[in-house]
């Protein structure tokens, strides 16, 4: 998890400060270490990080192309977090009533 999980962190602060290139730099790092280890909640972070800067580089098409990518795994996020948050409900309400 440590240096994997603060990549998208330090690319957010270089973002923050107008350093775009050194913010790339850091979500190319975090991106290539997340789908490695599939990990999606990292990918959705470098997703939308680097659809930000690519947007502040003037690269409409890769900044585009990368929200694309955040608004997939996101949905697919919010999805697995509702059925869970529905079967945990089935599980302590078996008789389905409140």
């Amino acid at each position: 998890m440590g240096r994997q999980s603060n990549e998208p962190n330090m690319a957010r602060v270089h973002l923050r400060q107008d350093d775009y290139y050194q913010a790339l730099q850091y979500v190319k790092r975090a991106e290539y270490a997340a789908e490695k280890n599939k990990d999606v909640q990292v990918l959705e972070k470098v997703y939308e990080t680097s659809a930000e800067v690519y947007q502040r580089l003037y690269d409409f098409e890769k900044s585009l192309d990368y929200f694309k990518r955040y608004l997939k795994i996101n949905d697919s996020l919010q999805l697995e977090e509702r059925r869970e948050t529905t079967e945990n409900c089935g599980a302590t309400n078996p008789a389905g009533t409140f």
